[in-house]
């Protein structure tokens, strides 16, 4: 989603990190989904930076069962 807003916002991934004192890293796991955790602090700077909620940052989606397993 980060990606997203980015985009919808007319921006790019540097400038938003110059925007909101966040590391290039940070940014990228976030456009990328390969973020592992996530740090509160990171998604409070983002949520005021873009005047949203957390939640539209995050969808959960259930992982797949391996059907093998049945």
């Amino acid at each position: 989603m980060t990606a997203h807003l980015i985009d919808e916002h007319g921006l790019t991934r540097t400038a938003l990190g110059e925007a909101t004192g966040l590391t290039a890293g940070a940014i990228r796991g976030l456009c990328e989904n390969t973020a592992k955790r996530y740090d509160a602090d990171t998604i409070t700077v983002l949520c005021v930076y873009f005047n949203c909620k957390i939640s539209d940052f995050f969808e959960l989606v259930p992982k797949r069962r391996n059907l093998e397993e049945d």
